[in-house]
């Protein structure tokens, strides 16, 4: 008998939605194949059912409830069906409000995008005064890779052009936790292309 608790035991509610709509698609797409070759004499291509039943489950996710639980191997199922998971309400809400640096710092708010993994990677950075007031920006192209590589790539060159300016005393803002513990700790997952910049 066909569980309906099982994929949702193993992976979050939103595969297990796909999963279920995948299982009756491929019980349809056969039955419906075995009486197109029996009755009407035509052989549909398995292509022709391996899109059917893609397409369905494309559907049925723009439709499904439900979020992932957060595991890689459940991210990497969903990204070999095209789709992107969608993860569970925040727990609890944190307020965030910008500060301004203390007199003589600079404060640059940073981030790096990566469109997909991997894509090309840009960095951008907003350095503003003591006072709050605007300073100076940048954007710039920062090679093929990974998002975290694009958030190192941002922190990195956002301390290269303070520093460049005798801005020696900034405050680095980043939404990356990963990324500033890595350049904190200086452990070993900085891209080998970016490790000159930072060393």
């Amino acid at each position: 008998m066909f569980s309906n608790r099982l994929p949702d035991s193993v992976f979050g509610k939103q595969l297990g939605y796909l999963w279920r709509t995948a299982f009756i698609t491929t019980l349809w797409s056969v039955w419906h194949t075995r009486n197109k070759v029996v009755f009407d004499e035509i052989h549909p291509s398995i292509q022709c059912c391996l899109a059917f039943i893609t397409a369905s489950i494309k559907e049925t996710d723009q439709l499904a409830l439900g979020h992932i639980s957060g595991s890689v191997r459940e991210l990497l199922i969903l990204g070999r069906l095209g789709l992107s998971g969608r993860p569970p309400p925040p727990s609890s809400t944190i307020v965030i409000r910008w500060k301004p640096p203390q007199a003589g710092w600079y404060k640059v708010n940073l981030n790096g995008s990566a469109p997909s993994s991997p894509s090309p990677l840009f960095a951008g950075a907003i350095f503003r005064n003591s006072r709050g007031f605007f300073v100076t920006a940048f954007t710039k192209s920062v090679g093929w890779g990974y998002p975290l590589e694009a958030e190192l790539a941002s922190i990195i060159h956002a301390m290269l052009f303070a520093y460049d300016r005798g801005w020696h005393s900034l405050w680095v803002e980043s939404d990356s936790i990963l990324a500033i513990h890595t350049l904190q700790t200086r452990i070993q997952v900085v891209p080998w292309r970016l490790q000159g910049l930072w060393d």
